[in-house]
């Protein structure tokens, strides 16, 4: 199957190809015929096939284009197929346009200048160099009479890096099929070996090494049940379904956290301050962002220690190739940088390089690295070995006798991407270590280059450091030069909270990442009071929950990054946010209108009221900087509703966004009633509702029936009782709006006993 910008599905059922649009989800038959094997969507429309391997009858609308090709593939709008050992091509507006096709169809002979175009999985165009690893690896043992290797005197992190490279381009397989290689282009033919893992971009399928092993490639590839066989990947271009393309590549070697892709591996990386050829070390990458990248496998020095060669490591179709350039290679140190300097790439260094380890694969083993259950392959044949031998005629290169002088510190200074320092060039050195100090602490090796300077992109901010440099060649190592000055690296940012949210579980707080410091300080303080310190965190964090705020509160939050060294810490600036609080509001019908009523104040805040009678309405302004607690809205209508919103103020800055209430009918509140008896004489007293017409007031006697006594327009009532007895008493209000009547609950009955 076929995904074609995201919207379009093309794939084959029964013979037949079939479309699928993503978002119309609609299925629709293009090509029916009943025998189509394969197909080639294209921006001008679908070339397929029919037959078998290697005898493909190929069709464009119907008509014939070839019978019996070997192999075909589409490129820069041109179709290429093998017939008979020979290439042809036909470009896409003839093959289209023509009402015969095959006619129009002619002799191709592929590009002199050893490059063929391929697609990286970013899908732009980059280039190849037609040799396999194996190739170069005969290359590279030629031509070398003034040529040392800087693996002898690389790190082990850079070591590392190349024998993990080496396992996937080295590896040998020997398919038990026919396999289709990338683009359909030649195929891994059966009972033929080959070395490197296959090259594909297999999104949908298994990248090796990541998510298939060295091991489990070769179980695939010696299982004739295996998806090697019954299956495909599918994504860009068909490959093989257990394959890897060059970031992948390039990732497994420097044992990156993850799988990269040209756009994200200077995620990883530090950029070379120096983009140039004799900046280049073991380990390096040059990467063009959705293109291609490279790994550098070698350097190679002449007895002075000058860079005469450097050699390249990439993952191409249909397999890993290496190409030197320089002494021992087939092309030279300006064609490298024409290729790659001039073309758009950057170098870059991992910034984990020396954390790099390597572990023992029997799938592929190394030599002097196998283990008690494999050897080394013994399948080079006699005379390969014997070729492999150097020849008596021919000198045997042995480094040179050299003395190293102590390098001297030329500079010292303090850039955005570290501190900076650079030295003399020291003849006969091959490559330089560079050692750090801090004010209390003891040196330390923390680097190995072949330049001249070195940036310490490591260095903790606030830290005083100070450097050292030594010449190296081979185990030959020079003195420590003077020490630097000291060296202080400013913070030249600091990290800022992005948001504080309250939620279910607390108030949680996130921020950016912060480089090159030991860890984060986090304080809160409330708007009166003063910062405290809640928490230490790593350097890795940019998440905190805040358990112990309060949600009805308002708070600043401040976080800083720290550094520590020996003793000493330093802190970086800081910047405080604002975490606004959540405010509760209860509403009551009051006898002179609705109040309005919150909790959770603040001193000194300003409360801004504001109020609508449905919910599209626009709010509007009931009463604004009020420093009170509670609100009598007066004006409001008997049978309305009314929804309320507070927002508060402290110091001119909003700590409270607007809360709202729920909504509330106005009602005529029952009167506040007073009642008392003076020997058979009841008097009520009670407040005037505000809006009502009269009041009723009704008694019974013991358990008996309510009666209404009287009706009144005033505010209190007396009555004298006859007879002894238990007595009850209420009164309700009565109001007319819009000639309609409402009547306030009753107060509740008091009980009088008249003797």
């Amino acid at each position: 199957m076929y995904v074609v910008n995201g919207t379009t599905c093309y794939f084959i059922s029964k013979g037949n190809v079939y479309t699928y649009t993503i978002k119309t989800k609609e299925l629709k038959e293009v090509i029916s015929d009943g025998k189509i094997q394969k197909m080639v969507p294209t921006v001008k429309g679908i070339i397929y096939a029919k037959g078998k391997l290697f005898h493909w009858d190929v069709y464009v609308d119907h008509k014939i284009i070839v019978k019996g090709a070997k192999s075909f593939y589409e490129m820069d709008n041109y179709f290429y197929f093998t017939k008979d050992d020979k290439d042809f091509q036909i470009s896409f507006e003839q093959l289209f346009t023509s009402k015969e096709p095959s006619k129009e169809v002619e002799s191709y002979k592929p590009k002199t200048s050893e490059e063929i175009l391929f697609s990286d999985l970013d899908g732009i165009t980059t280039s190849r160099e037609l040799k396999t690893a194996a190739e170069q690896t005969a290359v590279k043992t030629s031509s070398t009479d003034n040529y040392i290797s800087g693996l002898d005197s690389a790190t082990k992190g850079q070591k590392n890096t190349i024998k993990r490279a080496r396992q996937q381009a080295e590896i040998v397989w020997i398919p038990l099929e026919d396999i289709t290689s990338w683009a359909n282009r030649e195929p891994f033919e059966a009972g033929k070996e080959y070395k490197g893992v296959p090259y594909g971009q297999p999104v949908n399928a298994k990248y090796v090494p990541w998510s298939a092993s060295l091991e489990e490639f070769l179980e695939s590839v010696n299982d004739p049940k295996s998806k090697m066989y019954t299956s495909k990947s599918t994504y860009n271009k068909v490959a093989p379904y257990y394959s890897s393309d060059c970031s992948s590549f390039v990732s497994w070697s420097l044992q990156l956290d993850k799988r990269k892709t040209t756009s994200t591996l200077n995620e990883s990386c530090n950029k070379v301050e120096s983009q140039d050829i004799y900046n280049v070390q073991i380990g390096d990458i040059l990467v063009k962002r959705k293109d291609h990248t490279v790994l550098i496998s070698d350097v190679g020095y002449d007895s002075d220690g000058n860079i005469v060669s450097i050699e390249i490591i990439e993952q191409t179709p249909p397999s890993p190739i290496i190409t030197r350039y320089g002494v021992g290679g087939t092309k030279t140190l300006a064609n490298l940088t024409q290729r790659y300097f001039e073309s758009n790439y950057i170098l870059y260094r991992s910034k984990t390089i020396n954390n790099v380890t390597y572990k023992h694969s029997c799938a592929v083993p190394l030599e002097g690295d196998n283990c008690s259950k494999c050897t080394v392959s013994n399948s080079t044949s006699n005379e390969e070995k014997e070729s492999e031998k150097p020849k008596e005629s021919e000198p045997k290169l042995e480094a040179p006798k050299i003395v190293l002088n102590t390098p001297v510190i030329k500079k010292a200074s303090i850039q955005s991407s570290g501190n900076l320092i650079s030295w003399n060039h020291v003849s006969n050195a091959k490559n330089y270590k560079v050692y750090r100090m801090t004010k209390n602490g003891n040196w330390s090796e923390i680097g190995t280059t072949t330049s001249t300077t070195y940036t310490d992109s490591n260095a903790l901010f606030g830290i005083s450091y100070y450097y050292s440099v030594s010449a190296c060649s081979n185990s030959l190592e020079s003195d420590k030069s003077k020490q630097s000055n000291e060296m202080i690296r400013a913070y030249s940012s600091y990290p800022m909270i992005k948001t504080a949210k309250i939620t279910s579980k607390g108030t949680v707080l996130t921020w950016d990442k912060m480089e090159n410091c030991t860890g984060y300080y986090l304080y809160r303080k409330e708007l009166n009071g003063s910062w405290a310190r809640i928490a230490t965190l790593s350097a890795g964090k940019t998440t905190y929950t805040d358990t112990k705020a309060s949600k009805y509160k308002a708070y600043y939050y401040t976080i800083r990054a720290y550094s520590s060294a020996d003793g000493s810490t330093v802190l970086s600036k800081y910047e405080s946010v604002l975490r606004k609080g959540l405010i509760n509001i209860t509403l009551v019908n009051g006898a002179n209108g609705i109040e309005v009523k919150w909790s959770n104040t603040i001193n000194g805040a300003e409360y801004l009221v504001y109020r609508r009678m449905n919910a599209s309405q626009k709010w509007e302004k009931a009463f604004l900087h009020t420093k009170a607690t509670s609100y009598i809205d007066k004006k409001v209508n008997l049978g309305s509703k009314y929804q309320y919103a507070i927002k508060v103020k402290y110091q001119g800055k909003v700590i409270v966004d607007a809360e709202y209430s729920r909504f509330i009918t106005r009602v005529l509140p029952a009167p506040s009633a007073k009642f008392t008896v003076t020997k058979r004489t009841v008097k009520i007293t009670w407040k005037k509702v505000v809006g009502a017409k009269n009041y009723q007031i009704y008694y019974r006697k013991g358990n008996g029936d309510w009666k209404r006594l009287k009706t009144t327009t005033g505010t209190s009532f007396e009555t004298s009782v006859k007879s002894a007895g238990n007595y009850s008493y209420r009164i309700r209000a009565y109001a007319v709006v819009n000639e309609k009547g409402y009547y306030s609950s009753y107060t509740t009955s008091k009980v009088l006993k008249i003797k």
